[in-house]
């Protein structure tokens, strides 16, 4: 068994303080793609924050064709990230007995975690609008699920993996070869083509239908327990 990878041999630490990978595909204009070949349109994840290993909670994310925007283009996103999860969990705290600012609210419901009805002065009420796990044990049971599916596949996906593998590791350059070799070890599990032909895929049988327009900011994010 080769030996794992991990995350922190091969990202890259930022002046803000996020920890990443991040890589770009150019498709040159003569090459001829396959008939279920897709785009990565304004995609940007999957993405998992938290505050550091003793926070409570995890904001996972991931930016597509189909989702609003949610930042602004000069903020700092990381950091806009840990806000949500600050004020999830100040919302959610039962010994909190001081209700968000205006501001707050405000903040959240411009970008569509939230969604405030009734009036801001007076009664209303800002159900969160992204899927929240409130518990390790759905947590758990979610990821049981996916590791049968995993586990059922495993020796197609390996086989299908292996010839796809060696070619991209003997296409990229000395240095990347690290790097790139910690992503491929990630297929068919979290990487961003297999999530984005599931979508495809799941579009085309019907299974997803397109968003509406105040749907788009809340899709693809979710905040569970660490």
């Amino acid at each position: 068994t080769e030996e794992k990878i991990t995350f922190d041999e091969v990202a890259t630490i930022r002046a803000d303080g996020a920890h990443n990978i991040c890589t770009a595909t150019i498709v040159p204009e003569h090459m001829t793609l396959p008939e279920d070949y897709v785009y990565m349109k304004n995609w940007c994840g999957p993405c998992w924050v938290y505050k550091d290993n003793h926070a409570r909670h995890t904001i996972w994310s991931i930016d597509t064709e189909w989702s609003g925007k949610r930042f602004e283009v000069k903020s700092n996103t990381f950091s806009d990230m840990l806000r949500v999860i600050e004020l999830y969990e100040r919302d959610h705290d039962p010994k909190h007995i001081d209700i968000l600012s205006k501001n707050e609210y405000a903040w959240l419901a411009e970008r569509g975690f939230i969604k405030l009805t009734g009036d801001i002065n007076g009664s209303f009420q800002a159900p969160w609008q992204i899927v929240i796990l409130k518990n390790t044990e759905i947590k758990t049971r979610l990821l049981a699920i996916g590791s049968k599916i995993k586990e059922k596949y495993l020796p197609e996906w390996e086989r299908l993996k292996a010839p796809y593998v060696k070619a991209v590791l003997e296409s990229v350059p000395t240095h990347l070869r690290k790097m790139k070799a910690y992503e491929l070890q990630f297929l068919f599990h979290s990487d961003g083509w297999f999530l984005c032909h599931c979508i495809h895929a799941l579009l085309r049988n019907g299974k997803l239908k397109f968003p509406k327009e105040e749907q788009r900011k809340a899709l693809m994010t979710l905040i569970t327990p660490r």
